[in-house]
C-alpha cells in the first residue's frame, strides 16, 4: 500500500498497520519534506513525483492511503491520487474495534483503540484518532476527522469536512452540518449549523 505523506500521520498509520500485517509492503509519497530520506527506517521507498507514482499504480499496486487530518486536504490529495489511476483504500487498526455491523466508505482510517459501535456510517475519507468513540446509531460524513479521545454518543449526526477536536463530546441525537470545526474539550449537547465553529476563535 502507497502512504500519502512520510510524517507524524503517515508513520503512526505504518506503526499500526505494519504492527498487525509485519509481512506486507508499504511505500510512502512525499515530494515537501526533502529531508526525509529516499526510504524511511532504512526500508520503505519514498516517492518524489507524481510519474513515480502513476508507475507504482501500474505495476506494484493501486491501493493508496493519505495521512493527513486536515478534511480538505485529505479530499484533494486522494482526488489527484485517484486521477493517477489510484484506488482509495481504508486503513482500519486490528488494535481498533471496529463494529462490522456498521457501514465504512472508502477510504477510511481508524487508528488504534478507536471504538466503532453498531450501525454506525461512516463516510468515505473519515478519519477516527486513536481512543475515539463513535456510538451506535451514528453517522459521519465525509472526510470529517475525529481527533483522539472525542467521543460521539448515540444517533448523533455528523456532516461533512469537520473537525471534532480531542476530547471533545457531541451528545446523542445532535446534528453537526457540514465544515463545522469543534475545539478541544466541547461539550456539544445542542445542532450546529454549517460552518460554524465551536469553543474556537472565530478569527481562526
Amino acid at each position: 500500500m502507497l502512504i500519502v505523506g512520510s510524517k507524524g500521520l503517515g508513520r503512526e498509520i505504518l506503526a499500526s498497520m505494519h504492527w498487525c500485517d509485519p509481512h506486507d509492503e508499504y511505500y510512502f509519497f512525499d515530494n515537501v519534506d526533502k529531508h526525509v530520506p529516499d526510504r524511511l527506517f532504512g526500508r520503505f521507498k519514498i516517492y518524489r513525483t507524481y510519474e513515480a507514482v502513476r508507475e507504482h499504480f501500474q505495476s506494484i499496486g493501486r491501493n493508496f492511503i493519505t495521512a493527513r487530518g486536515n478534511p480538505l486536504k485529505r479530499y484533494r490529495i486522494n482526488r489527484t491520487f485517484k486521477n493517477l489511476g489510484g484506488d482509495l483504500t481504508s486503513a482500519i487498526s486490528r488494535l481498533a474495534t471496529a463494529s462490522p455491523l456498521s457501514h465504512y466508505g472508502d477510504g477510511v482510517i481508524i487508528q488504534p483503540g478507536a471504538i466503532v459501535s453498531a450501525d454506525v456510517t461512516l463516510g468515505e475519507g473519515c478519519f477516527l484518532n486513536c481512543a475515539s468513540i463513535v456510538a451506535h446509531d451514528v453517522t459521519i460524513g465525509d472526510y470529517t476527522t475525529i481527533q483522539p479521545g472525542a467521543k460521539i454518543l448515540g444517533n448523533a449526526h455528523i456532516g461533512k469536512f469537520c473537525l471534532i477536536s480531542t476530547n471533545s463530546v457531541i451528545m446523542p441525537h445532535v446534528k453537526i452540518g457540514n465544515l463545522v470545526r469543534i475545539g478541544v474539550g466541547v461539550i456539544v449537547d445542542h445542532d450546529i449549523e454549517d460552518g460554524e465553529k465551536v469553543g474556537l476563535d472565530p478569527s481562526n
